[in-house]
């Protein structure tokens, strides 16, 4: 049987029915890049607060912020024609980011970058410009935000620490539905990317890896 998807309220009762098995929708950067995917498992949103809100090329959405900007997405699926009561959406991905101006380029440090080691690391993947590590449920991501603002190489490195399912979240920030967003401490993100950053990624103490030293407030991507 296939998954009712739906429905044309103007149209017959017959011809107004579309079945299948998914579907899905992307808007634009005013809508932070919204992607929804539906299929027999449940519906799935993603989005980037920043761009919603239409935040300065590299700033970052607070939690506060970001929670806000569910109430955009609200209305918007409302107008393609989805009901759902989003503060109840489970939530299953967060990133959280610090960016750092360097000495030197940033594709200058993608040898002392490779010297890098996640626990429990799985996929390892070196660019010309940076590195992700990790496994399924955390990632670090090293890359060159400004090349990627500006298309030219500069020193702004970005870390991103991408929590990647529900139980990393709900272990290190204490959330586990979307409403929960907004009462996401400044310092439960510094104790979260902290303890990410020296436990899982640098391991302090062991010789074989490098340190950064990243002085800017941790933010939700």
């Amino acid at each position: 049987t296939e998954l009712f998807i739906c429905k044309n309220e103007m149209a017959s009762e017959t011809e107004g029915k579309v079945f299948g098995s998914k579907a899905w929708h992307n808007a634009g950067e005013e809508i932070g890049n919204l992607a929804v995917n539906i299929d027999r498992r449940g519906m799935q949103i993603a989005w980037n607060p920043s761009k919603m809100l239409g935040k300065f090329a590299g700033e970052l959405a607070t939690p506060q912020e970001a929670y806000n900007t569910t109430e955009i997405l609200q209305d918007y699926l409302q107008s393609i024609g989805i009901s759902t009561h989003i503060d109840t959406h489970k939530v299953s991905r967060i990133d959280l980011a610090k960016d750092r101006n360097m000495q030197d380029k940033v594709f200058t440090y993608s040898d002392a970058l490779s010297l890098l080691n996640a626990r429990r690391e799985n996929k390892k993947t070196l660019y010309p410009d940076g590195l992700t590590l990790g496994n399924k449920s955390r990632q670090g991501c090293f890359y060159d935000k400004g090349l990627e603002l500006t298309n030219e190489k500069t020193n702004q490195m970005r870390c991103e620490l991408r929590l990647l399912k529900s139980k990393p979240i709900q272990s290190g920030l204490d959330v586990s539905h979307l409403h929960q967003i907004k009462q996401i401490t400044s310092e439960a993100l510094q104790t979260c990317y902290a303890d990410y950053i020296n436990k899982d990624l640098y391991k302090l103490g062991e010789l074989n890896q490098l340190s950064f030293d990243f002085m800017t407030e941790v933010s939700i991507l």
